[in-house]
């Protein structure tokens, strides 16, 4: 994905976080990424956003295809919204 959420394109500090959180909170995300950190971090904004909005995590929905999401451009908030609206919440 061209453009933001870039792992290169982060600051020092910006890295150390999210290899922290891959390092624990998130670990499973970078197994789920492919080892791909440009992907974590993508699935790591989309998991924030979607807790911040309903309170359930990203993968505690059905299977989606996140990849494919990422792969097409998709921001992260406008893939929760388009999982949530699928799953009946309110948007």
């Amino acid at each position: 994905m061209a453009g933001t959420l870039r792992f290169d394109n982060l600051s020092t500090g910006d890295q150390a976080l999210v290899t922290c959180l891959l390092d624990t909170e998130y670990q499973h995300f970078e197994s789920c990424s492919g080892g791909d950190k440009d992907f974590a971090i993508w699935l790591i904004s989309a998991d924030i956003k979607c807790r911040k909005r309903c309170g359930f995590g990203i993968f505690d929905f059905p299977d989606r295809r996140w990849r494919d999401l990422y792969d097409d451009g998709t921001r992260p908030r406008e893939a929760v919204i388009e999982l949530l609206a699928d799953e009946g919440f309110p948007g």
